[in-house]
Parts: structure tokens; C-alpha cells; sequence
């Protein structure tokens, strides 16, 4: 599928995930624990049964959507908002499907964001640990990758929040590691953000 396609079936998805998870599976979950308040396990089973198909499209989706291979490098974008909006209701997710049996559910949600984080990482290096010797810039000067590097993080600050979730799990690279001096610089700085700092200056 080509990524402008895709691109758009991103942000159905992501209006989706809200209809879904403020009204139509909450809907549910109330409709079934009212009317068959009297047997725990008709209820279980009925929601169970009424939501499997449904769920299992919606958080198939994202899982599909970081395996694409062929996509622009503006990809993590897209990535983090289907990444955001899973973590957003994920206490929404761990109440609508409490029952045992839709704790596939909450398994394939959890998979949807390993896969996601995955994704935006592979985006994210590959991105910023370009290969500039392949176009030097003749007679010296500022390189253009360097300045879409830079508009690429600054556009990233908008999604600092999650995007520091996810790089404080990724491994550091053993070949190499910033400064000491870049680490104990005097300027103070939380721990979520050195560990963007650590991932962007490795």
C-alpha cells in the first residue's frame, strides 16, 4: 500500500481509537453488565463474543502500520500519534476488558505499542544516523541533512512526553557514547530528558 493511502487510513484509525474506546466498546461493556448484571458469566461472554472481531481489527492495525517497509521519513510521526493514543486510554482499555477472557486484549494493545516503539526507533536512527559522506557539500558549509536533522528534532519536542517513554527503554549503542562533559554539563536537566539527549548524542 502506498504510504499517502496508508497515511490516511492513520488517521481513520486514530478517530477510530476514540469512538471506539469513549463510546462504542464503553457503551458495550455497560450494556452487557447491566442487562446481565444477574450471571458473571454471561456477561463475560457476551462482550467477549459482541467486541473480539472489532478489537482485534483496531489494535491489528497499528501492528501492521510498523511493519511497512516502504514509507517517507516523516513516517515517526505518524507512529507516535497511533503510539499516543493507545497509551492515552490504556486505563480505559485495562477497564473495558477486565475479563479474563479478553485478556488477549490487553496483550495485543501491549504488543501494538512494543511493535510501535520498535518502529519509531528504527525510524528515528535511521533518520538521524544518515550516511553523510555520500554527499559532501562542495567547498564546505552548513550540510543539508544537518539542517533537516535539526527541524526533525524540533519537530519531535512536540511529542517529547511519549517519545522520552520510549527511548528510555532503548539500549545504548557499545561503540559510542557522548562526552562526560555532555552529561555533567551545568545546565540541569530531568532524567527523561538526558535520556533524549544520551539516545540523539549516541
Amino acid at each position: 500500500m502506498e504510504w499517502d493511502v496508508l497515511n490516511l487510513k492513520i488517521k481513520d484509525w486514530l478517530e477510530a481509537m476514540k469512538i471506539s474506546m469513549r463510546t462504542l466498546f464503553t457503551g458495550e461493556r455497560i450494556l452487557c453488565d447491566f442487562v446481565f448484571s444477574s450471571s458473571d458469566f454471561i456477561r463475560e461472554s457476551c462482550f467477549s463474543e459482541i467486541t473480539k472481531e472489532d478489537i482485534a481489527t483496531l489494535f491489528g492495525f497499528p501492528e501492521v502500520v510498523a511493519k511497512a517497509k516502504k514509507s517517507p521519513q516523516g513516517k515517526i510521526f505518524s507512529l507516535l500519534a497511533m503510539y499516543t493514543a493507545i497509551s492515552d486510554y490504556w486505563q480505559e482499555i485495562e477497564m473495558i476488558f477486565s475479563f479474563e477472557s479478553t485478556s488477549a486484549v490487553r496483550s495485543q494493545a501491549l504488543s501494538s505499542l512494543t511493535r510501535l516503539s520498535g518502529a519509531v526507533r528504527s525510524d528515528f536512527e535511521s533518520t538521524i544516523q544518515k550516511d553523510w559522506s555520500k554527499s559532501m557539500v562542495p567547498g564546505g558549509g552548513l550540510h543539508p541533512l544537518m539542517v533537516y536533522s535539526m527541524k526533525y528534532l524540533t519537530f519531535l519536542t512536540d511529542h517529547n512526553n511519549i517519545l522520552t517513554d520510549i527511548v528510555s527503554n532503548w539500549p545504548l549503542p557499545a561503540k559510542s557514547s557522548p562526552p562526560e562533559s555532555y552529561l555533567y554539563s551545568p545546565i540541569s536537566i530531568g532524567s527523561s530528558a538526558s535520556a533524549i539527549f544520551v539516545c540523539i548524542s549516541s
